[in-house]
């Protein structure tokens, strides 16, 4: 289904929540995946921390609206990584200041951690109620505007 050379040059995290995504969803999940490739193309690692903040938070809305008990102590990290950063004031400077940097295996971990998340969601209410959409809409958003 996916073909990693149209994505070269993208965005990181991106790159990496398509390639994991594209492994777990069913057949009939994967075009809304895939109507996103060339937007997902288009965008840089410009704001990938940010990008991957995100996955934490849409992670944590999900499970709270799929009442996902199974990823209990998995959703409780997440929660944990978003009650850190929001109480850390170096955080707040790293996001306005620092919006360009390679992504780490911390931030990675973040991705996977949604993923699992919304895997888990879906194993109980099915991919179609899973808003990926609204999470992809939102990581290609946050591409700066030339």
């Amino acid at each position: 289904m996916q073909e990693d050379s149209k994505l070269d040059g993208a965005s990181a995290a991106l790159q990496h929540l398509y390639t994991q995504l594209s492994k777990i969803l069913p057949k009939g999940e994967t075009a809304r995946l895939t109507q996103y490739q060339a937007k997902i193309a288009g965008t840089t690692d410009h704001h990938d921390l940010h990008r991957c903040y995100r996955c934490v938070e849409w992670a944590v809305e999900l499970s709270a609206e799929g009442h996902d008990s199974e990823s209990g102590s998995l959703i409780a990290k997440l929660k944990k990584v978003l009650k850190e950063a929001h109480s850390a004031s170096w955080a707040t400077e790293f996001g306005l200041f620092v919006s360009h940097h390679p992504i780490m295996d911390l931030e990675i971990s973040w991705i996977n951690d949604t993923i699992e998340v919304a895997e888990s969601v879906a194993e109980k209410s099915g991919w179609d109620k899973i808003p990926l959409e609204k999470l992809l809409d939102d990581l290609v958003a946050m591409e700066p505007r030339s």
